[in-house]
This record gives C-alpha cells, sequence and structure tokens, in this order.
C-alpha cells in the first residue's frame, strides 16, 4: 500500500530543520537524552499545540494512535517518562532560539504583528471568580487573565 503524507507532515516540512540541527549541535541538547531527540521533542510540542492535549499522558496517546505516521516524520516513540525527562532536562533556549530563526525568515509585516508573541508562548492561563467580573470578563461565561514571564 502507498505511503500519503499527513497533513502535519506538510507543515512540518516549511521547517529549517538543518538550522534546528545546527541549534541542536550548539545546545548540545541531544546529549544524554538516551533516544529521545530534540527533533522529537519538538515534533511532540508541535502536536501538542494542535492537537490541544492538556497532559504527557494525552500527548503519549495523540502520538501512539499514528506511530506509522511518526516513523514517516522522522521520529521515534514518545513515552510518557521520556518527554517529561526531555522538559525537565532539556533547555529551552534550543526552541526559543529556533523561533528567533523562524521569526527572521517571517516577512516584515508578519514580524510586526508577532512581535511580543514570545510573551503570549510563554504564559499562564488564570481562571478568575465573579468577583473579578468588571476588569477581567474573557467571555460571557468566563473571568480570567494571562500571566506572563519577562524575558530577563
Amino acid at each position: 500500500m502507498p505511503h500519503e503524507n499527513s497533513v502535519f507532515h506538510s507543515l512540518l516540512k516549511h521547517l529549517p530543520w538543518d538550522e534546528f540541527e545546527r541549534l541542536v549541535e550548539a545546545h548540545g541538547a541531544d546529549k544524554r537524552q538516551r533516544g529521545f531527540t530534540a527533533k522529537t521533542h519538538l515534533v511532540a510540542m508541535i502536536c501538542t499545540q494542535l492537537c490541544g492535549t492538556t497532559s504527557l499522558r494525552d500527548i503519549e496517546a495523540v502520538l501512539s494512535s499514528h506511530a506509522a505516521q511518526c516513523y514517516h516524520l522522522g521520529i521515534g516513540a514518545v513515552r510518557r517518562s521520556s518527554l517529561a525527562e526531555a522538559n525537565r532536562r532539556r533547555s529551552s533556549a534550543l526552541f526559543t532560539d529556533f523561533l528567533a530563526v523562524l521569526m527572521k525568515r517571517a516577512h516584515r509585516g508578519l514580524r510586526r504583528k508577532l512581535d511580543g508573541l514570545t510573551y503570549l508562548i510563554d504564559s499562564t492561563s488564570l481562571t478568575l471568580t465573579a468577583r473579578s467580573a468588571n476588569w477581567a470578563r474573557f467571555s460571557t461565561e468566563l473571568c480570567g487573565a494571562k500571566a506572563s514571564r519577562l524575558p530577563t
């Protein structure tokens, strides 16, 4: 049976993998990771964002249900324990630098629109009580705010 690339595969083709591999080397991101590569980590995190998964178990379930497609993406199996260890040990600087590479490749108008995006990426949603309805109305049902970590 012939293989057909997924939409996710088509999306990932647009990433500059040569630049990513250069950054992996520069950061030493694949050292002591026992087979869970930085590429597998990145693809898992992108999939997480697109699928809306909320836990490591969800990520593992989604990716294991598409094991054949993962093989064609060039990534290995994603286990909850491996992902937890990679999230704990692998520096986020690799992914920050890769985001900078992607943003530099964008045209000027898009870069202007994306100014400050890293603040949104590194933020946490906070659900607030009805006491905050006067200033934190998110929708008709919810009150909320975003807490962002400012760069140091």
